[in-house]
């Protein structure tokens, strides 16, 4: 899956534009209080007055304060609208998220878009805990959704876990993708965060042939032998560095 497999965004009306711009200002004015007061003195109503709406239009926008420290990107949900659409139709699971993150990567890489936001993000995050929480709450959501949806295509039992977890394992990976992204663009280390997700899962793919061959192991009885774990051959070279 890749950008021309994607509708052309239609032409975006006024009050669209105005609901991105009132999300934007209301974002920036939060972060700017939470670097310089910290989250916890930080009320809703300094934050609307500093965006210039009320505490009312505020609310419609983001559900609490800690909310506000992230902004959404409207690229990356129009990218996870097609991902659905794809797996309820039946698409692959693995080669479908993977093509979405790393087109999404992409497109990162090339705009530079998320560095500056990231990086104020993490700074804010590592000060508040309640501001982690409401990332870790958007990241289960958005990992329910793709997971429903792949449970959805024909032939998949809606009570099957196994598409929550390998959703989860490769939202896993973007996510360490893009902490590790973060503090090199902090310390002035640009890299490419599509590469940078490309070496983790390699990484993690190695482990995972660690787990075919455990599996293998357990299937003819030979796993375990004394109560010690058999070793898979080639264990250490799969975690060489």
């Amino acid at each position: 899956m890749t950008a021309d497999k994607l509708d052309a965004d239609p032409p975006l009306g006024l009050r669209e534009r105005r609901r991105r711009q009132t999300l934007a200002d209301i974002h920036d004015a939060a972060m700017e209080l939470f670097e310089t007061k910290g989250v916890a003195a930080t009320t809703v109503d300094e934050i609307a007055a500093a965006a210039g709406v009320s505490p009312r239009t505020f609310f419609r926008h983001y559900p609490t304060k800690e909310s506000a420290a992230y902004l959404g990107d409207t690229e990356f949900d129009a990218l996870i609208d097609h991902v659905v659409t794809l797996l309820e139709q039946g698409a692959p699971l693995v080669p479908v998220l993977d093509d979405a993150w790393l087109e999404h990567f992409r497109q990162t890489d090339e705009t530079g878009k998320d560095a500056v936001r990231l990086i104020r993000e993490r700074r804010v995050a590592e000060a508040e805990p309640a501001v982690v929480m409401v990332g870790i709450q958007g990241g289960e959501r958005l990992n329910a959704r793709l997971a429903d949806a792949a449970r959805r295509a024909p032939g998949v039992s809606p009570e099957d876990p196994t598409p929550m977890a390998v959703v989860a394992a490769i939202g896993s990976i973007a996510h360490v993708a893009y902490r590790e992204w973060a503090t090199q663009m902090e310390s002035g280390r640009a890299g490419s965060l599509r590469d940078l997700y490309l070496r983790l899962r390699r990484g993690v793919g190695a482990y995972a042939d660690d787990l075919t061959r455990i599996d293998g192991a357990h299937a003819d009885g030979a796993a375990t032998q004394g109560g010690t774990r058999a070793e898979g051959p080639g264990r250490e070279e799969s975690r060489a560095p």
